[in-house]
């Protein structure tokens, strides 16, 4: 349960980068945070695919192909002009992208939600 759970707080910190590369209009800078947060993400759900239980492996590894595939975009879209960290970048997925997994973060969320999953007693 606490890889979990260390998914989730992975993909919360995932969210709240996107929303502050929109708030920003797309600032690299704000772009940069997002592949940094895909990165801590990529490594957390590597691990997690391991050691989950069968019916969130498949969905772990497709979210982990979107996130392969949100990197070749992002590393193109650097690439192909210098950037500064106040210039702007418009960060769309190729076509034919695995889209993000929507569902299954909803799905793991409030499986987590439920009595009994956690325990949220400090241990002090």
């Amino acid at each position: 349960m606490r890889d979990l759970k260390h998914v989730l707080i992975a993909i919360r910190r995932l969210e709240m980068a996107q929303q502050e590369y929109e708030k920003s209009g797309g600032l690299v800078l704000q772009a940069k945070r997002i592949a940094t947060a895909y990165d801590k993400l990529q490594k957390i759900l590597e691990d997690f695919i391991h050691y989950c239980d069968e019916e969130h492996r498949e969905e772990g590894i497709r979210f982990l192909f979107h996130i392969e595939d949100w990197q070749v975009q992002y590393n193109h879209s650097m690439n192909h002009a210098p950037r500064s960290v106040m210039d702007t970048i418009k960060l769309n997925l190729f076509n034919h992208s695995i889209p993000y997994p929507e569902e299954w973060v909803q799905k793991i969320q409030s499986e987590f939600d439920e009595p009994g999953w956690h325990n949220d007693t400090p241990s002090w």
